[in-house]
């Protein structure tokens, strides 16, 4: 089947997530969300999350390449799964916003990124969580859209 503009933004997208997810898996150590759940004696939880989504994500890249009904089920699975985690992850940090800020600027400097007081302080403040969280939600949202628009791609057919 022939992919539009629509199907190739979600084979970049679930690709890219993907990617991320494997990177948070190999480096856990250096994310916030890792330092986020072990913090609380949960760090198997951010492992669970992880591992899920990104087995969710890949899976969605391969139906997406080769598109079948339970891809698109894959896919929404996948971003509610990616959902519950960020959201999970942004009320537990702002439990903790000292902690998260920290935990995210030795993961920068881990990589060799540079590390702004400025930016931090807003990011990790109560509004900078609760907008990152609103626009997390709506763009998540779009993404979803998105894959259930393109249901037809995945041999969806509305019988009557």
């Amino acid at each position: 089947m022939e992919k539009n503009k629509s199907v190739i933004f979600l084979i970049v997208w679930f690709t890219w997530a993907a990617g991320k997810c494997l990177d948070s898996i190999v480096r856990y150590s250096m994310t916030s969300d890792y330092y986020i759940f072990s913090a609380i004696d949960m760090s198997p939880v951010y492992f669970i999350f992880v591992f899920s989504i990104f087995s969710l994500n890949t899976a969605t890249v391969f139906y997406l390449f080769r598109p079948t009904l339970v891809g698109i089920y894959v896919a929404i699975t996948a971003l509610i799964v990616a959902f519950i985690q960020n959201m999970v992850s942004m009320s537990l940090a702002l439990k903790d916003l000292e902690g998260a800020k920290e935990a995210y600027a030795i993961g920068r400097v881990g990589r060799g990124l540079s590390v702004r007081d400025g930016a931090l302080d807003m990011i990790f403040s109560q509004n900078g969580i609760i907008t990152a969280s609103a626009i997390m939600t709506v763009f998540y949202f779009l993404v979803a859209y998105v894959v259930v628009r393109n249901k037809s791609y995945f041999g969806y057919v509305r019988s009557v």
